[in-house]
């Protein structure tokens, strides 16, 4: 009997956490939608209409299957160069050409970690 109540607690509670988590992306989904006039889109925001992780994009990035821009660094009044931006950002319409591309292929999270790694050892040879 204390099982059955166990149980019955613990599915609320994932009912619970799964509606959190769809009302999250809705709002994610509608800011970034909302954004249509901005050219740009940071990182969670090209996960989000891309429907991805901030992760995999990460590795899209490394592997180069996405391009990003950098804003340009200026230098400070003594000629230094500031602290990189290491903030990624990206074009809707590029975003748009990768995800209508009719030769798009879909990478597992292992074919990811394979690629990256092999794209890594190989910038460092």
């Amino acid at each position: 009997m204390n099982l059955e109540i166990l149980i019955t607690a613990f599915m609320k509670e994932i009912d619970s956490l799964i509606e959190q988590k769809i009302n999250q992306t809705i709002v994610d989904m509608k800011k970034v939608y909302a954004k249509k006039e901005q050219p740009l889109m940071t990182v969670h925001e090209a996960a989000v209409y891309l429907n991805l992780s901030p992760k995999t994009i990460y590795k899209y990035v490394q592997i180069g299957k996405l391009n990003y821009y950098k804003p340009n660094q200026r230098r400070n009044k003594n000629g230094h160069e500031p602290a990189k931006n290491t903030r990624l950002f990206f074009k809707r319409d590029e975003l748009d050409k990768y995800l209508f591309n009719e030769d798009y292929h879909y990478y597992s999270e292992e074919d990811l970690d394979i690629q990256a790694q092999t794209r890594i050892a190989k910038s460092r040879m």
